[in-house]
């Protein structure tokens, strides 16, 4: 739980990155350079962070004010990270490997669906229904190739996240903006797993090993 005496800072300092961020990517195109690597951006990002960190210790000195203690430099600096380059509140979600599947309804609690198949309620990933949207469009714009659109007239949104799972989103086309994510797991990535956990016969290992082996084209279907 990220300490009130700092939830007013996180905006205004994710803006300051973010506007950093943008000036280097403006810069670097103009000049024909490469973008900067996933790494290289979130180390600009996180010496922004404490360059600001510092500026507001030394204020905070010469004005006679208690400055943050480490606990809350460190939970400012990864709340701005998660905010400008992560997924703002979902990141912790996403980074837990006993979580499965996000359900996300606006700002109602946040739905999530365990490795062990169990459901259990979170607390709330946004403070209101718009901070949902203007979330979603954030990531898009971020992570996409090409322009990505989250509008009434655009209500629908396909995405894969960095780690690989895929965020679904949908506005307008019901009473709330809603978010769905299914984290990408790689437990079982052969078919001698598939065998060994009893998904399915020597036979059939035998036929898709075959098929594969013979160029074939496979269509899976069902359920997820």
């Amino acid at each position: 739980m990220i300490s009130p005496a700092i939830v007013t800072s996180i905006g205004p300092v994710a803006r300051l990155v973010g506007e950093t961020l943008a000036d280097e990517r403006i810069s670097r195109n103009t000049a024909g350079r490469l973008p900067l690597g996933v790494e290289d951006e979130r180390q600009l990002a996180r010496s922004v962070v404490v360059r600001h960190l510092d500026e507001l210790a030394a204020r905070h000195l010469a004005d006679g004010v208690e400055p943050l203690t480490e606990r809350q430099e460190i939970e400012l600096l990864e709340a701005v990270l998660a905010k400008v380059l992560g997924l703002g509140r979902i990141q912790p979600l996403l980074d837990n490997p006993d979580v499965n599947d996000i359900h996300i309804r606006g700002a109602a609690s946040t739905r999530l669906k365990l490795m062990d198949g169990t459901r259990v309620d979170s607390a709330p990933v946004v403070d209101s229904d718009e901070e949902l949207v203007d979330l979603v469009r954030l990531v898009a714009t971020r992570l996409g190739r090409s322009e990505r659109r989250f509008d009434a007239a655009n209500p629908e949104l396909n995405l894969q996240l960095p780690d690989g799972s895929r965020l679904f989103a949908t506005m307008e086309v019901s009473a709330r903006p809603s978010v769905i994510i299914r984290k990408h797991r790689f437990e079982l990535s052969s078919l001698d797993e598939l065998e060994v956990r009893g998904l399915l016969d020597h036979a059939l290992h035998e036929f898709l090993a075959a098929a594969v082996r013979a160029r074939r084209n496979i269509v899976i279907c069902g359920g997820t």
